[in-house]
């Protein structure tokens, strides 16, 4: 899980801000944290905040650093904090606390992002009562660690590597190439792929594939929970799609037969399981006589109407995707969300949300979201630490805090507090010009 974000001259941050979801003075809700001694994580963060006031540019540090570590994609180099010149060649700073395999670990690093340039990385465990142990610090070329014997000798190889590309993290060298369970240098694979599979940024404007195989089990859940909605689906699931294998290249087809034979995924985003394949909307198996079989995820209205995904309102859509993440898989994952309530009645985005919450599928789960939708400001849903606010100075530069620096009254009514702009991160507009006015 997540512990605390940071992030330094990048975008519209400036100096160093943090996402911190270490649990508050709140006593309420004690279901939204889970407990790693001496602490208590938060599983959600909404991030409310005017246009332009920097809630999306977190969303996107954080998938950079992501993107990064895990498939060694560079930061565009002009993604510092450009109001300040002079920023152009000072380090950026990303940095994360994680909670893994029950234990606590600090990695990060510091980029000159226009040179594409590691300044410094570290990876350290935390321990809540000694000092944090060091598993390597890189300080320019040089990386420094406790491992010695073999597997030293292995990571001063690494180091070498590192020389050489002062543009490649070194927990991604290390970590693409540390597989065995046994060894000492597991830490190096946990984290990286803590990275690659844990930290999942959610784009509902993406076709939908699956976070894992679409089972039976899978659909009588997910049902279960779209009732609750009341949008008039009965019943998703799957059926029988003719004519799709006239319209896909020979040459695709041949590959997904392979990989069914060979009980893999393949790089379509196909996730294979006893004979089957899904991917998008489709799952994908092999008949007795050795052609390929399709079926098509469907959506049956009241009367067993049936719909096809492409015929369901954007919402809809929207809706079965949040939900095969958040509500049905149970995963320890951490989500990032961008914009939560886009395309989402209010009533549903908060019934959305009490149900994440709530639900004890989901205990290791962690949603951070974007949103303006101040119906959720309520304090029978949400603490007072899971409501944060981005905010901008005069020089650009975006601000991060949380609700609890406020301590405000449980009783209060928030939404009208926000509304009226006392926490601040809402609009604050012009009146130099206006539309009713005649030119």
């Amino acid at each position: 899980m997540l512990i605390r974000f940071n992030i330094s001259n990048y975008l519209s941050f400036d100096e160093q801000q943090s996402l911190n979801m270490i649990s508050g003075l709140s006593e309420s809700h004690p279901n939204h944290t889970r407990s790693f001694d001496p602490i208590k994580v938060l599983r959600l963060s909404a991030i409310y905040g005017a246009n332009a006031s920097g809630k999306s540019n977190l969303m996107k540090a954080m998938a950079s650093m992501k993107a990064l570590v895990s498939n060694n994609v560079p930061i565009l180099p002009d993604r510092y904090f450009r109001p300040k010149p002079e920023n152009r060649d000072k380090p950026s700073l990303f940095e994360v606390e994680i909670e893994l395999n029950g234990k606590m670990y600090s990695y990060g690093f510091e980029i000159i992002i226009s040179k594409r340039e590691i300044m410094d990385e570290w990876l350290y465990e935390l321990h809540p009562d000694a000092d944090s142990t060091i598993i390597f610090q890189r300080t320019g070329a040089r990386v420094e660690h406790p491992f010695a014997g073999a597997e030293g000798n292995r990571l001063n190889v690494y180091a070498e590597d590192a020389e050489e590309q002062k543009g490649r993290l070194f927990l991604n060298i290390v970590g693409s190439r540390t597989r065995n369970k046994d060894s000492e240098l597991k830490v190096f694979g946990d984290v990286k792929r803590w990275f690659d599979d844990k930290l999942v940024v959610l784009d509902t404007n993406l076709p939908f594939i699956p976070s894992r195989f679409l089972d039976d089990d899978y659909f009588a859940r997910l049902n279960k929970v779209m009732a609750s909605f009341g949008t008039g689906i009965n019943e998703i699931g799957y059926e029988a799609s003719n004519g799709l294998d006239t319209i896909i290249p020979g040459e695709l087809l041949d590959q997904m037969k392979k990989d069914l034979l060979d009980g893999r995924a393949n790089g379509l985003g196909m996730r294979s399981q006893n004979n089957y394949a899904s991917f998008v909307d489709y799952r994908v198996s092999l008949s007795d006589d050795g052609t390929l079989k399709f079926d098509e995820i469907v959506f049956k209205h009241r009367g067993n109407t049936v719909y096809h995904s492409e015929e369901e309102s954007d919402g809809t859509r929207k809706l079965f995707t949040l939900m095969s993440n958040l509500l049905i898989d149970d995963d320890d994952v951490t989500f990032l969300m961008d914009e939560l309530d886009s395309r989402l009645h209010p009533k549903m985005t908060y019934h959305l949300v009490d149900l994440f919450l709530g639900n004890r599928d989901s205990y290791r789960k962690q949603l951070i979201f974007t949103t303006h939708e101040s119906y959720l400001m309520d304090f029978g849903l949400l603490r007072r630490d899971e409501i944060w606010f981005t905010d901008k100075d005069g020089d650009g530069a975006t601000s991060l805090y949380s609700l609890e620096e406020f301590n405000v009254r449980i009783d209060r009514r928030i939404e009208k507090a926000y509304r009226e702009g006392r926490y601040g991160g809402t609009p604050v507009f012009s009146t130099i010009y206006s539309p009713r006015e005649n030119p």
